[in-house]
């Protein structure tokens, strides 16, 4: 019974499986491997199992030392955590990190990879380590640093080495910080090579700071920001003529700023925006766009109403240019008829749409009556009767519940896309009603005779 409560660590397994090995065949089989091959291996462990590795055979001693990735974990060491007045201290895990940092800053190796993931930091140690990676050769950086809410806040705002930002050979920069204070850029940013810059929960300091860390990133690919506050930029402009993949969600701006987008070679889009925020904002310029994911935060409490919300969103979709060659589409949407037209703006948009994905949620506003199930409903109102959809293949719709806004927004899809294949509608909750909606549905008329119907 102990041996099932308790689960064996990787390197306790690896030990496990060479003494087998070793028994079995009277040799020391594993380090007979070629090293190329045991890097690889090795190299996927987290830092302190990989120094345990020493323990078996001689030839691993020295292994561990010209790993070309470090990762540490301070979740490994939770155990260990102690208390000294308001700040949380790990010392083994600061001791272990200072360690191997000490040993790394006299060793001429590279390092191709460095992740620290750390609770309750001290920002002074974190900027240590990194300097000693400042001649590395580092290709990918991934911190992940935290604060205990309850732990006095730092009242500056928080730098990093200089040589994080001023590289030629860092590819990938995630930097994720939790119940941080302020982040403050250097004046000079260089990052000639980085092509994945992924920032979460980062609060930005200073004047134009996104503006000039992007402009630093001249063939940025990537670009992931989510949680992020922005405070001195009245336009947060992301025009990056390299960037082919986009994700923006949770941002939080002034009143009186706006993001633009702007990018002729982006090909996947994710982008959550808040209802307040829409009207301020614009996208042009993504004609070689293919797959994107679009959803709108409402307000909480129910603060604004469903009018003014849509009116937001019709305002912005308007401002939205044509995208040819985007190919799959997913939203999240209320099931109320008036998003249907908002969906119907967005399919205008699309001409060449493959897949449309709907994530259908009850409304969440306070206050706000929703219409009767059983109201008319008007084809004219959904703006579907003069689409073409020539080229949809695929719809499928989750938490569908066969209302009648919702069978005539796919009657309408149905009769207009002649290249249809499969529609799949989701209702989990309610096995009769699966039999009904699906009996409903297959009497739905369809422009396409291979199109087939599921309903889970």
């Amino acid at each position: 019974m102990e041996e099932l409560r308790s689960s064996p660590t990787p390197i306790k397994r690896l030990k496990v499986l060479h003494d087998i090995e070793s028994t079995a065949s009277g040799n020391d089989r594993i380090p007979f491997l070629p090293e190329s091959i045991m890097l690889n291996i090795l190299s996927y462990l987290p830092t302190k199992y990989l120094l345990q590795t020493s323990v078996l055979s001689k030839s691993f001693r020295e292994l561990w030392t010209i790993i070309p990735r470090l990762d540490f974990d301070e979740d490994l060491f939770k155990m260990h955590r102690v208390k000294n007045k308001k700040k949380i201290q790990n010392p083994k895990f600061e001791n272990f990190v200072s360690k191997v940092m000490r040993l790394l800053q006299d060793g001429a190796y590279d390092v191709d990879r460095f992740r620290l993931s750390w609770s309750h930091c001290d920002m002074s140690l974190v900027n240590q380590w990194i300097d000693v990676l400042g001649n590395k050769n580092l290709k990918e950086l991934d911190l992940d640093l935290r604060r205990n809410e309850s732990a006095e806040k730092i009242r500056y705002p928080i730098t990093l080495p200089l040589c994080m930002f001023n590289s030629d050979s860092l590819v990938s920069l995630k930097l994720k910080l939790q119940n941080c204070e302020l982040f403050m850029l250097p004046t000079s940013i260089c990052l000639n090579k980085l092509k994945i810059l992924h920032l979460e929960g980062v609060r930005f300091s200073g004047d134009d700071a996104v503006q000039k860390l992007l402009v630093g990133c001249p063939i940025l690919e990537t670009l992931v920001m989510v949680g992020c506050h922005i405070y001195n930029e009245k336009v947060v402009d992301i025009s990056v003529p390299s960037l082919r993949n986009f994700t923006m969600r949770h941002i939080y701006l002034r009143s009186d700023s706006r993001i633009k987008i702007s990018n002729l070679n982006l090909l996947v889009f994710n982008y959550t925006v808040m209802e307040c925020n829409m009207k301020n904002n614009s996208i042009d310029r993504l004609s070689s766009l293919m797959d994107a994911y679009i959803e709108v935060l409402l307000q909480p409490g129910g603060s604004c109403s469903i009018k003014k919300i849509l009116s937001n969103a019709l305002d912005f979709l308007d401002s939205l240019p044509s995208f040819e060659n985007l190919n799959k589409l997913m939203l999240t949407s209320l099931r109320q008829r008036d998003y249907f037209q908002v969906i119907a703006y967005l399919l205008q948009s699309a001409p060449s749409l493959e897949s449309l994905v709907i994530d259908l949620v009850d409304l969440p506003c306070i206050g706000v009556v929703p219409k009767e199930e059983g109201q008319a409903v008007s084809t004219e109102f959904l703006c579907l009767e003069t689409l073409v959809l020539n080229h949809l293949k695929e719809v499928k719709i989750s938490s569908f519940r066969g209302i009648e806004v919702e069978l005539e927004f796919l009657k309408l899809i149905l009769r207009k896309a002649n290249a249809f294949q499969k529609l799949t509608v989701i209702e989990m909750n309610d096995s009769k009603k699966r039999m009904e909606i699906k009996l409903t549905m297959s009497m739905l008329e369809k422009a396409s005779a291979s199109c087939t119907i599921s309903v889970l």
